[in-house]
């Protein structure tokens, strides 16, 4: 007979629940998770349950908080970082960080290694792009690592964007000119920062509020 408490969740680092039981993680990362899309089921023994993570709803009010108070020390210490930048450069700096947070936040964060979640609903039906990461990438592995898990999604957003560009060039005829959004292009560093921040935030609010 299988233990209550496998039943209703994950045991703390010992094993997954599923409709048949528990299935222990080490045999769930080597043997199960590798392809497992193929054979996939509503009840894949590798998926995190949902008492194990924080809703979506929690990840945002914890990331747009710390976006507001963010925005309200720039306003403080704008005069003070124009002493050392000149011009129009700390605004931009501090939109294109913004900019990146909310991106990181609403469309591109470590969650996209789930079948499903917030952002690849608001992907809509872009969102299906997303599926091969899901399908690589274990919940909370390599996706869930600050910094790599940022850029193992920049690289496959960067993989698709050229895959669709080169697919539709030739039937729409259109080539992107990237000065008409020099002002972003100027600082991809900032974007970049950003994201990594919305990142940090997101997997901080997993170990905090996970169970």
């Amino acid at each position: 007979m299988v233990p209550s408490r496998y039943v209703s969740g994950r045991a703390p680092g010992s094993a997954w629940s599923t409709t048949f039981g528990w299935v222990p993680s080490r045999i769930c990362s080597r043997w199960l998770r590798p392809g497992s899309f193929l054979l996939r089921s509503e009840t894949d023994p590798c998926e995190t349950s949902p008492a194990d993570v924080p809703s979506g709803r929690t990840h945002r009010r914890i990331a747009w908080s710390i976006l507001v108070a963010a925005g309200v020390a720039y306003v403080f210490l704008r005069s003070r970082l124009n002493e050392f930048v000149s011009g129009d450069a700390p605004f931009e700096l501090a939109v294109l960080v913004a900019l990146g947070f909310v991106g990181g936040t609403v469309l591109l964060p470590p969650d996209l290694d789930l079948r499903r979640n917030d952002a690849l609903r608001n992907w809509g039906l872009l969102g299906i792009l997303w599926r091969p990461y899901a399908a690589v990438f274990r919940h909370r592995g390599l996706s869930h690592i600050p910094i790599i898990g940022t850029a193992t999604r920049a690289a496959y957003l960067a993989l698709v964007a050229v895959a669709l560009a080169a697919l539709a060039r030739p039937v729409l005829d259109v080539v992107i000119d990237p000065s008409s959004v020099g002002w972003m292009t100027r600082h991809p560093l900032a974007l970049l920062v950003g994201w990594v921040a919305a990142d940090w935030v997101h997997i901080r609010t997993d170990s905090a509020f996970g169970s």
